[in-house]
């Protein structure tokens, strides 16, 4: 049996969910019909589709016609949910378009259509509603192929008109029509997948016109795709069940996935391998448990605690980052009862199901902020919060989502090196034209940095990479990997993300950034007496219109205008135009901003500050990393322009003469330590000193050095904010003292003893029992979530006193710390010895959570509250 995957996606109200209906009820998968206006469909099972009568979240269901299985994916029609609708296109084998025959060809078909070309996949296209359509059916056919393809062909017509159509499709078919006077199927097949011909065909899903001859053309026009034999796999969206339980959803793409096997994500490090727990299948709301899936599988999997969505497995890479992306931003708005932290919890859980929403939290101001497609989806996201978590909120008014890029060439050095760490990454950077996105290359010769290193970088960069004028997501840019250096004993998983990060950081203030921003073309027909007026109008907006195309009383011209100022337009427009007007209107792409300065100085974003995105390595002593860039640039410049000279072997060469004496040859310190004063080398076990450094980072600030190179005028002023800061704290010594003293309000610490912990709750003692790592990064998980709840700083310590030669690590994992203690050092004395450093200086309070009898009474002596393991487990539990 041929088994094929296809998705079908429409403009909203063409008629999608009504199609899947006929289609599952005309195989026998259903035994009645629902309606979308009855609230009784198979696949809008949520009550929020079923209310507002639209499709928010993409469904599967699987039938059977004649000899071939289909998993049929139903995607949502709302511009507002085309994110949704394109994590979809991931995993299908066809597309089905469909298109109202009352509506025509809208800008969000052609936007499908494009997305289609984008993913390279073959598209069916159903013309629905033609049993109340005022159009001729030529007309229709001929508005396919000028507003998408001329090779849309009409597969109802009599075969001998059929054959002369596709003959002229290619020259392949054309000359084996010439010849014999036919087209073998198998050739017109070829011809669908290769996307030579667009089959059309019409019809009435709600009067079952047309859906049995449409299901015939899929039967006879499509084939099974061949597979990798390793086990593959790529997700396509993170859901939750009734109870909460997290599942991933996976196109199996090579080898067959069983219960209990690991998945590896592709180019990952073998402990990174996810165990997959249960296999489901499902149709509509209800599933079927299956104990292995071929590859060709469209399935939902548990215990994939750590997959993102577009993730790839085995052989299969990454999904390419999405093109239809939200252009607003909007502050949730709640009530003074409600707990922001808690909230932003909340919403974090969202993120995690759907990445578009991309949720931020402000510190200083304990605001939310949101990025959405418009007001239908905020309605939706209200519903939702309250009908999964039981709260109401409410949000401000929506702001332009804007992007960076650079306007010169330029080149960054990333190095990571905290204790038992080490990564170095030499990128260069050039401005790619508008639209492009962001391209990745490599030209460092394997023999300088193993190919699963490599890799490891370029994967990391398809991650959203912030900007430094407002930490906006960048793009247009092709950044390409020229060096890197690992180290044989220190380079682990995660390590060359972190050097990553801080390359592309430096690499971007060293050039001119660009901030970006929305503009919408329009495309508008109007009366001739009404032009005047609209090229005034679009003036005003900062937009530029096209050469007026007049014919008769009316002219049709096309304008492109900053989404920001268009806001409203829509309205006016019909007033302009004394309500003859036409208007269509989408999203043109990402041009410089009219306004960059403004909206920089609006946004107030401060490099310096984000200690999630390090534009320098704070771990190693600066004076132990010579500037590399600057060393090239003296050299010749940036490889690859007129004024670059450097091979991949001499950047190489300058990499490993910057990082040598680093990596074991020197002293490494922690987050505001200084070298050891062992000289290269040498080494020593970290002090409580420099402990209590890194855990007293938010506080005490970390050391900064001066940028290189040229950077833009916006940059500089907080470069001068920074240089005339520490100048004035030089000129007095006093103030310099207290500069790095905590706020008089006292900070609250958790210390928690993490084995004790482990060895009390029975969930995590019966996953030590299997994996003592898993247990650890469980626990580290919701000590994550109990530190974001309660607003501490919470330090989770870990016994490593039996590691022979070990010198202890401090670990920031999100918002806590995470402490491995040195040799012959227990949790015990290192809670004891940390709280009396911090109570000593009276600033603090501190919590102890262990259920060990004597740290409790040592604790309680110093002045700390003490929580017992098991009391410990409800608080936490509660917080959920």
């Amino acid at each position: 049996m041929k088994n094929i995957v296809i998705g079908i996606a429409a403009h909203v109200d063409a008629g999608k969910t009504t199609l899947s209906e006929n289609m599952l009820y005309a195989t026998g998968a259903i035994r009645s019909l629902g309606r979308v206006d009855h609230g009784d469909t198979f696949l809008d099972t949520d009550d929020i589709e079923r209310s507002r009568g639209i499709t928010v979240f993409s469904k599967e269901a699987s039938l059977t016609y004649k000899d071939m299985r289909i998993r049929l994916v139903d995607t949502p029609g709302h511009v507002d949910f085309s994110a949704e609708t394109e994590r979809s296109l991931y995993v299908l084998d066809y597309a089905v378009l469909l298109v109202s025959a009352l509506d025509g060809v809208q800008s969000h078909t052609r936007r499908l259509f494009s997305l289609f070309e984008k993913y390279n996949l073959p598209v069916f296209i159903f013309v629905n509603k033609t049993d109340i359509m005022r159009r001729e059916k030529a007309d229709l056919l001929n508005d396919l192929k000028k507003s998408l393809s001329s090779d849309c062909i009409d597969f109802s017509l009599s075969k001998d008109e059929l054959l002369e159509e596709l003959a002229t499709a290619d020259d392949d078919i054309f000359e084996v029509y010439s010849e014999t006077g036919n087209i073998p199927d198998d050739m017109i097949t070829d011809a669908v997948l290769s996307r030579k011909v667009f089959p059309v065909t019409f019809g009435s899903a709600l009067k079952n016109e047309g859906v049995t001859g449409f299901l015939d053309i899929l039967f006879a026009y499509t084939k099974e795709r061949e597979y990798k034999d390793s086990l593959s796999a790529r997700v396509y969206k993170i859901t939750r069940d009734a109870k909460g339980n997290r599942l991933t959803h996976l196109r199996i793409t090579g080898g067959a996935l069983n219960v209990r096997d690991s998945l590896l994500p592709k180019d990952g490090y073998p402990e990174d391998a996810m165990k997959v727990t249960e296999i489901r299948e499902y149709s509509g709301d209800k599933y079927q448990t299956r104990q292995s899936a071929p590859a060709g599988s469209l399935v939902a999997v548990t215990g994939l605690n750590e997959s993102y969505t577009g993730q790839g497995f085995g052989e299969e890479e990454d999904a390419p980052l999405p093109t239809l992306v939200p252009v607003l931003s909007y502050s949730v708005l709640h009530s003074p009862e409600q707990n922001p932290r808690e909230l932003y919890s909340y919403f974090t859980i969202l993120t995690d199901e759907d990445p578009m929403l991309s949720v931020s939290w402000n510190e200083k101001t304990e605001t939310i902020g949101l990025s959405l497609m418009g007001e239908i989806q905020t309605a939706i996201i209200k519903d939702k919060f309250k009908e999964r978590f039981g709260e109401d909120i409410d949000f401000g008014a929506g702001k332009i989502m804007y992007k960076e890029t650079i306007a010169e060439p330029t080149m960054g050095h990333g190095h990571f090196e905290p204790l038992r760490h080490f990564a170095d990454v030499i990128l260069k950077m050039e401005p790619l034209p508008a639209g492009e996105g962001i391209v990745l290359r490599t030209e460092c010769p394997t023999d300088v940095l193993d190919r699963h290193y490599q890799n490891q970088i370029l994967n990391s960069l398809k991650r959203p990479i912030h900007g430094v004028l407002t930490s906006s997501t960048l793009t247009d840019v092709k950044i390409t990997l020229l060096s890197g250096k690992s180290h044989k004993k220190h380079t682990e998983g995660g390590d060359f993300r972190k050097a990553t990060g801080i390359a592309v950081r430096d690499a971007l203030l060293r050039t001119v950034c660009v901030l970006l921003e929305p503009y919408y073309k329009m495309d508008m027909t109007i009366p001739v007496n009404s032009l005047g007026r609209i090229m005034t109008e679009i003036d005003s907006m900062s937009g530029k219109l096209s050469t007026p195309d007049i014919r008769g009383d009316f002219c049709t011209v096309t304008g492109t205008v900053p989404v920001k100022r268009a806001i409203g337009f829509a309205a006016a427009f019909q007033s302009f135009t004394g309500g003859e007007g036409d208007l269509r209107t989408e999203l043109y792409g990402y041009y410089p901003c009219h306004d960059a300065e403004a909206v920089i100085e609006e946004i107030g974003y401060d490099f310096l500050t984000d200690l999630n995105n390090p534009y320098e390595s704070i771990y190693v002593h600066r004076d132990e990393v010579p500037d590399v860039i600057g060393q090239i640039m003296k050299r010749g410049g940036i490889p690859g322009t007129d004024e670059g000279k450097e091979t991949a072997e001499e950047l190489a060469a300058i990499s490993a003469e910057a990082a040598r004496g680093t990596a074991g040859e020197s002293a490494v310190t922690s987050i505001g330590g200084k070298p050891s004063g062992k000289g290269k080398g040498g080494s020593s076990a970290q002090s409580l000193d420099d402990e209590l450094a890194a855990i007293f980072e938010r506080t005490f600030g970390t050391p900064r050095r001066k940028l290189p190179v040229k950077r833009d005028n916006i940059i500089g002023k907080q470069e001068q904010i920074e240089k005339a800061r520490e100048e004035y704290l030089q000129a007095h010594p006093a103030l310099s003292e207290k500069k790095n003293k905590p706020a008089a309000k006292k900070k609250h610490y958790v210390l928690v003893d993490g084995y004790n912990v482990i060895h009390t709750w029975q969930e995590l003692k019966e996953l030590a029992a299997d994996n003592l790592e898993a247990a650890r990064g469980r626990l580290s998980d919701m000590m994550v979530n109990y530190a974001g709840f309660e607003g501490c700083e919470l330090i989770l310590v870990f016994d490593a006193y039996r590691v022979k030669g070990g010198s202890g690590s401090v670990q920031k994992y999100q918002n806590i710390y995470i402490v491995y203690t040195k040799e012959a050092q227990t949790a015990d004395a290192y809670i004891e010895r940390t709280t009396h450093e911090m109570l000593k200086k009276d600033t603090s309070r501190v919590t102890v959570v262990s259920s060990d009898g004597l740290i409790q009474m040592i604790v309680a002596g110093e002045g700390a509250a003490r929580v017992s393991s098991r009391e410990f487990e409800e608080m936490v539990r509660s917080k959920k």
